[in-house]
């Protein structure tokens, strides 16, 4: 046969088929990325824990590795040897699927202890189609027999529909191309591209507009929005609001109305038009935000160029990059 189509009971044919293993591996790992799955309303989420006797165990949950389901109901110790070289070592406890023996378990990968001054590295995962290991901790024992450092979280998780949780500085390391993320330190999600996690929405942009420094003798104007920045996206900076003389005068030319703060300075001059206000209709003129390194005027300075007396400006869709 050239096409199987599985978990039918019956062939085309109509006669009895046995549904192997393999297959349902692959259509499991194709729906379900390997992982702790978070139970619902806080329920057991199979992490490594310090016992009272200062070892290390296997907290009660469930996960999913390569298209298998593993359920652990019970706290489940784990084997850490004494580690009795000169320096320290780091080891990692994970979820290793043995193909071959039929099992998933928790697993301690023992690292290689120190050596001079040198720092201990963490020891690498199996990941062949027969053996699979999905992390869950790591730790730093102690030479000379001393006793387990602080367990450090390592956990994957899953998610049979939409994005996987994980952190900026551990993201999923098993997604297929096209897994999302969501990344619970940084509220961003993110897609996988077969070699990096793409920023797909930052749920903290655009943020929160923050007021403009105005230069002495200038104000609000008495329509649109007072003059402020925010961050549209990381990086890039959006401008707002209307500006004008307290006293009524004409905007001077090649001048500057306000200033942006240190961070929301640009790298190089960055330059817009601007809507203005000219006897009495509506013109535009020259915005420029000067540079971190600028000369002859203050760096974030906003500083206007026109040819009309106008006695308004807007900074209305100001955009630009800082980097």
């Amino acid at each position: 046969m050239s096409f199987y189509s599985f978990p039918f009971d019956l062939t085309p044919e109509g006669e009895p088929q046995e549904v192997q293993e393999g297959r349902f591996r692959k259509l499991l790992r194709a729906a379900v990325p390997s992982g702790v799955v978070p139970q619902p309303g806080g329920g057991p989420d199979l992490r490594v824990l310090r016992t009272s006797d200062g070892d290390a165990a296997v907290s009660p949950g469930f996960a999913v590795v390569e298209g298998y389901g593993v359920e652990v109901d019970d706290l489940v110790p784990l084997e850490v040897s004494l580690n009795t070289a000169t320096g320290a070592r780091v080891d990692r406890a994970v979820l290793r699927l043995d193909r071959s023996g039929r099992t998933i378990g928790p697993h301690v990968i023992e690292g290689t202890p120190a050596t001079g001054s040198n720092t201990p590295q963490t020891p690498a995962l199996t990941r062949t189609d027969g053996v699979w290991d999905l992390p869950l901790a790591r730790w730093t024992r102690g030479p000379s027999g001393g006793a387990i450092g602080t367990i450090v979280d390592e956990r994957l998780f899953s998610a049979a529909a939409g994005a996987v949780a994980s952190t900026s500085d551990h993201r999923h390391s098993a997604l297929q191309v096209g897994g999302l993320s969501w990344e619970t330190d940084t509220r961003r999600l993110t897609v996988y591209d077969g070699g990096s996690h793409q920023t797909l929405v930052d749920a903290n942009h655009p943020d929160v507009w923050r007021p403009l420094t105005l230069r002495s003798g200038y104000e609000r104007s008495t329509s649109g929005f007072a003059p402020s920045w925010r961050w549209l996206r990381p990086g890039t900076v959006e401008l707002r609001g209307t500006i004008r003389r307290a006293n009524g005068a004409v905007l001077p030319h090649n001048s500057h109305y306000a200033r942006v703060p240190t961070e929301a300075r640009p790298r190089a001059w960055v330059r817009t038009v601007g809507a203005c206000e000219s006897r009495g209709g509506v013109a535009s003129m020259r915005l420029e935000v000067a540079s971190v390194n600028a000369t002859g005027v203050l760096p974030g300075q906003i500083v206007g160029f026109h040819s009309h007396s106008p006695r308004w400006l807007a900074l209305d869709g100001f955009v630009y990059d800082v980097r």
